[in-house]
């Protein structure tokens, strides 16, 4: 079992809170997020900002689930890393 320790003021009215751990060959998100790195994410918060960062589920087998920025552009989304 893993713990995660969270300062409570940045936890403020989140409630469905959910820790994802990257893979530790994610190199996507550097230098911002690193392999291994684990983030929290409130699921009921899908308000899209330049500066969020989501976890968006996949059709891959191999990878379910990735962590990305997403922008919204003519009704199609795009994932964006921050390592290009």
């Amino acid at each position: 079992m893993i713990r995660i320790w969270i300062y409570k003021p940045e936890i403020r009215n989140h409630q469905d809170l959910v820790g994802i751990k990257l893979a530790n060959e994610a190199v996507s998100m550097e230098p911002t997020l690193h392999p291994d790195d684990i983030v929290v994410m409130d699921r009921t918060d899908k308000e899209i900002t330049p500066k969020g960062i989501f976890a968006v589920r996949t059709n891959d087998p191999f990878t379910p689930c990735t962590v990305k920025r997403l922008r919204a552009v003519q009704g199609k989304f795009w994932l964006i890393s921050d390592n290009s």
